[in-house]
Protein backbone atom coordinates (compact mmCIF):
# COMPACT_ATOMS: atom_id res chain seq x y z
CA UNK A 1 0.00 0.00 0.00
CA UNK A 2 1.35 3.48 -0.84
CA UNK A 3 0.71 6.00 1.76
CA UNK A 4 0.69 10.05 1.36
CA UNK A 5 2.51 11.88 4.23
CA UNK A 6 1.67 16.10 3.70
CA UNK A 7 3.91 17.75 7.02
CA UNK A 8 2.13 21.66 6.60
CA UNK A 9 4.71 23.84 8.44
CA UNK A 10 2.94 27.60 9.41
CA UNK A 11 4.83 30.56 10.46
CA UNK A 12 3.59 32.02 13.73
CA UNK A 13 6.06 34.65 13.67
CA UNK A 14 5.33 37.98 15.07
CA UNK A 15 4.23 39.56 11.69
CA UNK A 16 1.68 37.30 11.27
CA UNK A 17 -0.68 39.36 13.83
CA UNK A 18 -1.04 42.66 14.37
CA UNK A 19 2.56 43.76 16.68
CA UNK A 20 0.61 45.35 19.25
CA UNK A 21 2.89 47.04 21.94
CA UNK A 22 5.65 47.75 19.11
CA UNK A 23 4.94 50.97 18.27
CA UNK A 24 7.69 50.29 15.68
CA UNK A 25 5.72 47.82 14.20
CA UNK A 26 2.47 48.24 15.05
CA UNK A 27 -0.14 46.91 11.93
CA UNK A 28 2.98 47.66 9.84
CA UNK A 29 2.19 43.71 8.50
CA UNK A 30 -1.70 43.98 7.83
CA UNK A 31 -2.28 42.80 3.90
CA UNK A 32 -5.51 44.28 2.53
CA UNK A 33 -6.53 45.23 6.16
CA UNK A 34 -6.32 41.11 7.55
CA UNK A 35 -3.31 39.96 9.52
CA UNK A 36 -1.51 37.00 7.45
CA UNK A 37 -2.50 34.71 9.85
CA UNK A 38 -5.95 35.37 8.43
CA UNK A 39 -5.01 35.23 5.25
CA UNK A 40 -3.05 31.51 6.11
CA UNK A 41 -5.85 30.46 7.65
CA UNK A 42 -7.86 31.29 4.30
CA UNK A 43 -5.70 29.69 2.15
CA UNK A 44 -5.68 26.76 4.01
CA UNK A 45 -9.49 26.71 4.39
CA UNK A 46 -9.99 27.49 0.40
CA UNK A 47 -7.13 25.75 -1.38
CA UNK A 48 -4.66 23.25 0.32
CA UNK A 49 -6.83 21.19 2.66
CA UNK A 50 -9.49 20.77 -0.43
CA UNK A 51 -6.47 19.98 -2.95
CA UNK A 52 -4.90 17.39 -0.70
CA UNK A 53 -7.60 15.47 1.03
CA UNK A 54 -6.21 12.05 -0.34
CA UNK A 55 -3.39 11.83 1.85
CA UNK A 56 -3.06 8.99 4.37
CA UNK A 57 -1.71 11.32 6.65
CA UNK A 58 -1.85 15.08 7.92
CA UNK A 59 0.93 16.27 10.32
CA UNK A 60 0.56 20.01 10.79
CA UNK A 61 3.47 22.43 13.02
CA UNK A 62 3.12 26.35 13.71
CA UNK A 63 6.88 27.79 14.10
CA UNK A 64 7.94 30.70 16.39
CA UNK A 65 10.88 31.40 18.46
CA UNK A 66 11.19 33.61 21.07
CA UNK A 67 14.72 35.64 21.79
CA UNK A 68 16.02 36.86 25.28
CA UNK A 69 19.40 38.21 26.26
CA UNK A 70 20.80 36.47 28.78
CA UNK A 71 24.03 37.17 30.67
CA UNK A 72 24.26 39.31 27.50
CA UNK A 73 23.81 36.79 24.84
CA UNK A 74 21.48 36.62 22.64
CA UNK A 75 19.80 33.17 23.30
CA UNK A 76 16.63 31.59 21.33
CA UNK A 77 13.06 29.90 22.35
CA UNK A 78 12.32 27.89 19.65
CA UNK A 79 8.41 26.42 19.04
CA UNK A 80 7.67 23.88 16.40
CA UNK A 81 4.40 22.52 18.23
CA UNK A 82 2.47 20.03 16.27
CA UNK A 83 -0.82 20.65 16.34
CA UNK A 84 -2.29 17.85 14.02
CA UNK A 85 -0.91 14.72 13.25
CA UNK A 86 -3.40 11.97 12.22
CA UNK A 87 -5.25 10.91 9.26
CA UNK A 88 -6.85 13.04 6.76
CA UNK A 89 -9.94 14.52 8.37
CA UNK A 90 -11.43 17.77 6.89
CA UNK A 91 -13.49 18.75 9.19
CA UNK A 92 -11.11 18.33 12.31
CA UNK A 93 -8.38 20.03 10.50
CA UNK A 94 -10.32 22.58 9.67
CA UNK A 95 -11.19 23.47 13.37
CA UNK A 96 -7.32 22.97 14.57
CA UNK A 97 -6.51 25.97 11.92
CA UNK A 98 -9.55 28.22 12.28
CA UNK A 99 -8.46 28.16 15.57
CA UNK A 100 -5.27 29.59 15.11
CA UNK A 101 -4.37 32.98 16.63
CA UNK A 102 -2.50 36.15 15.69
CA UNK A 103 0.89 35.39 17.77
CA UNK A 104 2.71 37.50 20.02
CA UNK A 105 6.03 39.00 19.00
CA UNK A 106 8.50 36.42 17.80
CA UNK A 107 11.26 35.32 14.99
CA UNK A 108 11.00 32.95 12.04
CA UNK A 109 12.92 29.72 12.72
CA UNK A 110 12.58 28.08 9.49
CA UNK A 111 15.75 25.93 9.68
CA UNK A 112 13.91 24.78 12.96
CA UNK A 113 10.58 23.55 11.32
CA UNK A 114 12.17 22.02 8.40
CA UNK A 115 14.60 20.35 10.45
CA UNK A 116 11.30 18.96 12.86
CA UNK A 117 9.80 18.14 9.71
CA UNK A 118 12.71 16.00 8.51
CA UNK A 119 12.52 14.18 12.28
CA UNK A 120 8.72 13.24 11.30
CA UNK A 121 9.02 12.08 7.75
CA UNK A 122 12.37 10.59 8.09
CA UNK A 123 10.06 7.45 9.55
CA UNK A 124 8.49 7.18 5.89
CA UNK A 125 11.00 6.43 3.52
CA UNK A 126 8.57 4.81 1.04
CA UNK A 127 5.89 6.85 1.43
CA UNK A 128 4.74 9.84 -0.84
CA UNK A 129 6.02 12.79 1.35
CA UNK A 130 6.19 16.43 1.15
CA UNK A 131 6.33 19.18 2.74
CA UNK A 132 4.32 22.63 2.39
CA UNK A 133 5.72 25.58 4.40
CA UNK A 134 3.50 28.83 4.40
CA UNK A 135 5.77 32.05 5.70
CA UNK A 136 5.92 35.56 5.45
CA UNK A 137 9.15 36.39 6.17
CA UNK A 138 13.03 34.47 5.97
CA UNK A 139 14.81 32.93 8.35
CA UNK A 140 16.01 34.91 11.12
CA UNK A 141 17.28 32.03 13.05
CA UNK A 142 20.65 30.43 13.78
CA UNK A 143 20.27 27.70 11.58
CA UNK A 144 21.20 27.17 7.78
CA UNK A 145 17.93 26.81 6.25
CA UNK A 146 19.51 25.83 2.92
CA UNK A 147 21.54 23.07 4.68
CA UNK A 148 18.09 21.63 6.04
CA UNK A 149 15.78 22.13 2.73
CA UNK A 150 19.35 19.89 1.25
CA UNK A 151 18.74 17.24 3.87
CA UNK A 152 15.24 17.01 3.04
CA UNK A 153 15.35 16.02 -0.19
CA UNK A 154 18.23 13.37 0.63
CA UNK A 155 16.23 12.06 2.74
CA UNK A 156 16.47 7.95 2.51
CA UNK A 157 14.11 6.63 -0.12
CA UNK A 158 11.41 9.09 -1.67
CA UNK A 159 13.07 12.20 -2.35
CA UNK A 160 10.92 14.65 0.29
CA UNK A 161 10.19 18.12 -1.99
CA UNK A 162 9.48 21.39 -0.10
CA UNK A 163 6.99 23.63 -1.51
CA UNK A 164 6.38 27.08 0.13
CA UNK A 165 3.74 30.06 0.24
CA UNK A 166 4.78 33.64 0.35
CA UNK A 167 2.02 35.54 2.07
CA UNK A 168 3.32 38.76 0.29
CA UNK A 169 6.71 38.50 0.57
CA UNK A 170 9.23 41.53 0.00
CA UNK A 171 12.40 40.78 -2.60
CA UNK A 172 14.38 39.08 -0.28
CA UNK A 173 11.90 36.70 1.60
CA UNK A 174 11.11 35.91 -1.47
CA UNK A 175 14.90 34.99 -3.15
CA UNK A 176 15.70 33.49 -0.20
CA UNK A 177 12.51 30.91 0.09
CA UNK A 178 13.13 30.30 -3.80
CA UNK A 179 16.40 28.53 -2.66
CA UNK A 180 14.90 25.81 -0.48
CA UNK A 181 11.56 25.52 -2.27
CA UNK A 182 12.79 22.41 -4.09
CA UNK A 183 9.33 21.61 -4.95
CA UNK A 184 8.34 25.04 -6.03
CA UNK A 185 7.54 28.29 -4.60
CA UNK A 186 4.17 31.02 -4.79
CA UNK A 187 3.84 34.35 -3.50
CA UNK A 188 0.62 35.81 -2.94
CA UNK A 189 1.02 39.39 -3.05
CA UNK A 190 -0.93 42.62 -1.31
CA UNK A 191 -2.72 43.07 -4.13
CA UNK A 192 -3.98 39.53 -4.82
CA UNK A 193 -6.42 38.35 -1.84
CA UNK A 194 -9.64 38.24 -3.61
CA UNK A 195 -10.45 34.76 -4.00
CA UNK A 196 -10.47 34.35 -7.76
CA UNK A 197 -6.48 35.93 -7.48
CA UNK A 198 -5.45 33.61 -4.69
CA UNK A 199 -6.99 30.83 -6.82
CA UNK A 200 -4.99 31.68 -9.66
CA UNK A 201 -1.46 32.13 -7.89
CA UNK A 202 -2.37 28.70 -5.88
CA UNK A 203 -3.01 26.80 -9.24
CA UNK A 204 0.04 26.09 -9.84
CA UNK A 205 1.39 24.80 -6.88
CA UNK A 206 -2.24 22.56 -6.42
CA UNK A 207 -0.63 21.00 -9.86
CA UNK A 208 2.88 20.54 -9.48
CA UNK A 209 1.93 19.03 -5.48
CA UNK A 210 -0.35 16.75 -7.20
CA UNK A 211 2.47 16.10 -9.84
CA UNK A 212 4.90 15.23 -7.77
CA UNK A 213 2.33 12.62 -5.72
CA UNK A 214 2.11 10.45 -8.88
CA UNK A 215 5.47 11.19 -9.49
CA UNK A 216 6.17 9.35 -5.98
CA UNK A 217 3.64 6.86 -6.55
CA UNK A 218 5.19 5.61 -10.00
CA UNK A 219 8.73 5.51 -8.22
CA UNK A 220 7.49 3.14 -5.37
CA UNK A 221 5.36 1.63 -7.59
CA UNK A 222 8.38 0.43 -9.83
CA UNK A 223 10.87 -0.30 -6.59
CA UNK A 224 8.31 -2.91 -5.28
CA UNK A 225 8.33 -4.45 -9.18
CA UNK A 226 11.41 -5.18 -8.73
CA UNK A 227 11.47 -7.04 -5.16
CA UNK A 228 11.94 -10.86 -5.87
CA UNK A 229 10.53 -12.29 -2.92
CA UNK A 230 7.05 -10.27 -3.31
CA UNK A 231 4.36 -13.20 -4.89
CA UNK A 232 2.04 -12.22 -7.73
CA UNK A 233 -0.91 -11.53 -5.99
CA UNK A 234 0.90 -9.10 -3.41
CA UNK A 235 1.96 -7.50 -6.58
CA UNK A 236 -1.59 -6.96 -7.72
CA UNK A 237 -2.70 -5.48 -4.50
CA UNK A 238 0.11 -3.32 -4.27
CA UNK A 239 -0.69 -1.79 -7.59
CA UNK A 240 -5.03 -1.21 -7.59
CA UNK A 241 -4.40 1.14 -4.50
CA UNK A 242 -1.97 3.22 -6.16
CA UNK A 243 -3.79 3.46 -9.71
CA UNK A 244 -6.81 4.94 -7.28
CA UNK A 245 -4.89 7.55 -5.89
CA UNK A 246 -3.24 8.36 -9.44
CA UNK A 247 -6.56 8.39 -10.91
CA UNK A 248 -8.33 10.22 -8.24
CA UNK A 249 -5.28 12.96 -8.26
CA UNK A 250 -5.59 13.31 -12.26
CA UNK A 251 -8.95 14.07 -12.10
CA UNK A 252 -8.25 17.07 -9.94
CA UNK A 253 -5.41 17.83 -11.82
CA UNK A 254 -8.17 18.18 -14.42
CA UNK A 255 -10.31 20.41 -12.60
CA UNK A 256 -7.49 22.89 -11.37
CA UNK A 257 -6.85 23.37 -15.26
CA UNK A 258 -10.95 23.58 -15.81
CA UNK A 259 -10.92 26.44 -12.81
CA UNK A 260 -7.79 28.20 -14.27
CA UNK A 261 -9.71 28.62 -18.20
CA UNK A 262 -12.80 29.63 -16.46
CA UNK A 263 -10.86 32.32 -14.44
CA UNK A 264 -9.36 33.40 -17.44
CA UNK A 265 -12.91 33.96 -19.15
CA UNK A 266 -14.20 35.70 -16.00
CA UNK A 267 -11.10 37.87 -15.98
CA UNK A 268 -11.60 38.57 -19.52
CA UNK A 269 -15.14 39.37 -18.81
CA UNK A 270 -14.50 41.79 -16.18
CA UNK A 271 -11.04 43.55 -18.25
CA UNK A 272 -14.01 43.99 -21.21
CA UNK A 273 -16.30 45.46 -18.54
CA UNK A 274 -13.44 47.69 -17.47
CA UNK A 275 -12.67 49.15 -21.32
CA UNK A 276 -16.35 49.64 -21.68
CA UNK A 277 -16.67 51.78 -18.59
CA UNK A 278 -12.98 53.55 -19.43
CA UNK A 279 -14.32 54.50 -22.95
CA UNK A 280 -17.56 55.78 -21.38
CA UNK A 281 -15.87 57.75 -19.11
CA UNK A 282 -14.02 59.23 -22.19
CA UNK A 283 -16.87 59.74 -23.93
CA UNK A 284 -18.05 62.09 -21.04
CA UNK A 285 -14.99 63.48 -20.27
CA UNK A 286 -14.95 64.35 -24.35
CA UNK A 287 -18.56 65.67 -24.12
CA UNK A 288 -17.22 67.80 -21.21
CA UNK A 289 -13.97 69.14 -23.21
CA UNK A 290 -16.22 70.11 -25.97
CA UNK A 291 -18.54 72.30 -24.01
CA UNK A 292 -15.90 73.90 -21.95
CA UNK A 293 -14.30 74.65 -25.51
CA UNK A 294 -16.87 76.26 -26.65
CA UNK A 295 -17.42 78.24 -23.58
CA UNK A 296 -14.13 79.43 -23.99
CA UNK A 297 -14.38 80.11 -27.79
CA UNK A 298 -17.99 82.29 -26.68
CA UNK A 299 -15.84 83.93 -23.95
CA UNK A 300 -13.10 84.74 -26.62
CA UNK A 301 -15.40 86.24 -28.90
CA UNK A 302 -16.70 88.60 -26.50
CA UNK A 303 -13.13 89.77 -25.21
CA UNK A 304 -12.54 91.07 -28.78
CA UNK A 305 -15.93 92.59 -28.35
CA UNK A 306 -18.13 90.68 -31.32
CA UNK A 307 -21.74 90.38 -29.88
CA UNK A 308 -21.88 86.65 -29.17
CA UNK A 309 -24.30 86.25 -31.55
CA UNK A 310 -22.11 86.62 -34.39
CA UNK A 311 -20.70 83.77 -36.49
CA UNK A 312 -18.94 83.74 -39.54
CA UNK A 313 -20.18 80.64 -41.52
CA UNK A 314 -18.08 78.69 -44.20
CA UNK A 315 -20.33 79.94 -47.04
CA UNK A 316 -19.36 76.93 -49.71
CA UNK A 317 -19.82 74.55 -47.17
CA UNK A 318 -23.33 75.95 -46.76
CA UNK A 319 -24.00 76.24 -50.44
CA UNK A 320 -23.00 72.52 -50.64
CA UNK A 321 -25.36 71.41 -48.39
CA UNK A 322 -28.18 73.80 -49.42
CA UNK A 323 -27.76 72.21 -53.08
CA UNK A 324 -27.36 68.36 -52.18
CA UNK A 325 -30.76 68.57 -49.72
CA UNK A 326 -32.50 70.73 -51.99
CA UNK A 327 -32.22 67.91 -54.99
CA UNK A 328 -32.86 65.67 -52.45
CA UNK A 329 -36.02 67.47 -51.29
CA UNK A 330 -36.88 67.95 -55.10
CA UNK A 331 -36.92 64.82 -56.67
CA UNK A 332 -38.74 63.36 -53.35
CA UNK A 333 -41.82 66.14 -53.60
CA UNK A 334 -41.72 65.26 -57.58
CA UNK A 335 -41.95 61.63 -56.94
CA UNK A 336 -44.45 62.01 -54.56
CA UNK A 337 -46.85 64.97 -55.72
CA UNK A 338 -45.86 65.33 -59.87
CA UNK A 339 -43.02 67.21 -61.06
CA UNK A 340 -45.36 69.29 -62.82
CA UNK A 341 -47.14 70.74 -59.85
CA UNK A 342 -43.27 71.90 -57.64
CA UNK A 343 -41.63 74.87 -58.42
CA UNK A 344 -38.05 75.10 -57.49
CA UNK A 345 -37.49 78.33 -57.09
CA UNK A 346 -33.80 78.06 -56.67
CA UNK A 347 -32.88 75.28 -59.45
CA UNK A 348 -31.11 78.03 -61.38
CA UNK A 349 -29.34 79.06 -58.30
CA UNK A 350 -29.75 80.72 -55.05
CA UNK A 351 -32.53 83.20 -55.74
CA UNK A 352 -32.82 84.90 -51.76
CA UNK A 353 -36.53 83.81 -51.75
CA UNK A 354 -38.43 83.39 -48.74
CA UNK A 355 -38.56 79.92 -49.09
CA UNK A 356 -36.98 76.96 -51.36
CA UNK A 357 -40.07 75.49 -52.69
CA UNK A 358 -44.16 75.89 -53.90
CA UNK A 359 -46.23 73.09 -54.00
CA UNK A 360 -49.38 74.17 -57.04
CA UNK A 361 -52.51 71.82 -57.58
CA UNK A 362 -53.69 71.26 -60.97
CA UNK A 363 -56.18 74.30 -61.26
CA UNK A 364 -53.01 76.91 -60.52
CA UNK A 365 -53.24 77.50 -56.95
CA UNK A 366 -50.58 77.59 -54.90
CA UNK A 367 -51.19 74.91 -51.92
CA UNK A 368 -48.11 75.10 -49.91
CA UNK A 369 -44.52 77.35 -49.66
CA UNK A 370 -41.60 75.11 -48.55
CA UNK A 371 -38.65 75.37 -47.00
CA UNK A 372 -35.68 72.80 -46.57
CA UNK A 373 -33.10 72.87 -43.98
CA UNK A 374 -30.27 70.61 -44.36
CA UNK A 375 -27.53 68.95 -42.04
CA UNK A 376 -24.21 67.28 -42.69
CA UNK A 377 -25.39 64.67 -39.94
CA UNK A 378 -28.01 64.08 -37.60
CA UNK A 379 -28.35 67.92 -35.94
CA UNK A 380 -31.54 68.29 -34.68
CA UNK A 381 -31.91 72.14 -34.47
CA UNK A 382 -32.08 74.34 -37.29
CA UNK A 383 -32.17 78.12 -38.12
CA UNK A 384 -34.87 80.36 -39.89
CA UNK A 385 -33.28 84.05 -40.87
CA UNK A 386 -35.15 86.76 -39.07
CA UNK A 387 -37.07 87.15 -42.84
CA UNK A 388 -37.58 83.07 -43.24
CA UNK A 389 -39.53 83.69 -39.60
CA UNK A 390 -41.18 86.31 -40.52
CA UNK A 391 -42.23 85.28 -43.49
CA UNK A 392 -43.35 82.18 -42.02
CA UNK A 393 -45.25 84.26 -39.84
CA UNK A 394 -46.93 86.01 -42.51
CA UNK A 395 -48.30 82.43 -44.32
CA UNK A 396 -47.86 80.23 -41.44
CA UNK A 397 -51.54 78.36 -43.07
CA UNK A 398 -49.43 77.40 -45.90
CA UNK A 399 -45.80 76.90 -44.79
CA UNK A 400 -44.39 73.80 -44.54
CA UNK A 401 -40.64 73.08 -43.52
CA UNK A 402 -38.25 69.53 -44.53
CA UNK A 403 -35.15 68.69 -42.09
CA UNK A 404 -33.19 66.59 -44.39
CA UNK A 405 -30.54 64.79 -41.92
CA UNK A 406 -27.01 63.58 -43.26
CA UNK A 407 -26.50 64.87 -46.14
CA UNK A 408 -22.63 63.43 -46.22
CA UNK A 409 -23.98 60.12 -46.71
CA UNK A 410 -27.57 58.13 -47.47
CA UNK A 411 -29.88 61.17 -46.76
CA UNK A 412 -33.70 61.29 -45.35
CA UNK A 413 -36.43 63.77 -44.53
CA UNK A 414 -38.39 64.47 -41.80
CA UNK A 415 -41.45 66.76 -42.58
CA UNK A 416 -42.90 69.27 -40.33
CA UNK A 417 -46.20 69.66 -42.28
CA UNK A 418 -47.21 72.60 -39.62
CA UNK A 419 -44.92 74.56 -38.32
CA UNK A 420 -47.08 76.50 -36.40
CA UNK A 421 -48.72 73.20 -34.97
CA UNK A 422 -45.53 71.45 -34.46
CA UNK A 423 -44.54 74.65 -31.84
CA UNK A 424 -47.81 74.31 -30.21
CA UNK A 425 -47.50 70.76 -29.46
CA UNK A 426 -43.74 70.52 -28.33
CA UNK A 427 -42.52 68.62 -31.72
CA UNK A 428 -40.23 72.02 -32.27
CA UNK A 429 -38.98 73.17 -29.69
CA UNK A 430 -37.39 77.12 -29.50
CA UNK A 431 -34.05 76.36 -27.63
CA UNK A 432 -30.96 75.10 -27.98
CA UNK A 433 -29.27 71.72 -26.68
CA UNK A 434 -25.66 72.64 -26.55
CA UNK A 435 -24.31 75.90 -26.62
CA UNK A 436 -23.22 77.72 -29.96
CA UNK A 437 -22.54 80.85 -31.46
CA UNK A 438 -24.88 81.99 -33.86
CA UNK A 439 -24.66 84.87 -36.57
CA UNK A 440 -27.48 88.20 -35.58
CA UNK A 441 -30.83 87.70 -37.10
CA UNK A 442 -31.40 84.02 -36.32
CA UNK A 443 -34.47 82.03 -35.10
CA UNK A 444 -33.29 78.63 -33.25
CA UNK A 445 -35.34 75.50 -33.43
CA UNK A 446 -35.16 71.75 -32.56
CA UNK A 447 -36.71 69.10 -33.50
CA UNK A 448 -37.53 66.97 -30.37
CA UNK A 449 -38.54 63.46 -31.80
Amino acid sequence: MTDTIIEILIDESGSMGYMKGDPQHENKYLVDGLTRMTLIKKVMADEIIPTIDYATQIIIRTFRNNSKIVDGKKVEAIFTPIIYQGNFDKQKILSVVSSLQDPPFGGTPITAAINAAISDLINYPNSDRKIILLTDGEENGTGDYRLAAKQALELEGIPCKIFIVGIDQDGESEKKSKEIATGGYYNIKSKSFTNGEVRKVLAPLKTVVLQNTIQNIQTIENNFQLEPQLKNKEKLQLQIQPQKVVETVEEKIKNIKQESKKGAVSQLDELENKIKEQILNTQNLLSEFSLLKERLRVDALLETGINSTTLTIDTEYSENIRQRSESFLYKMLCDKHGASKVKWLNQAGESFSHHDFELWDENGKLVQLIECKGTAKDKPTFYLTSNEWNHFLEHKDLYQLYRIFDVDGEMNAVCIDNLLAALLNKRVVPYLLKIEVLKEGRVFLTLTN
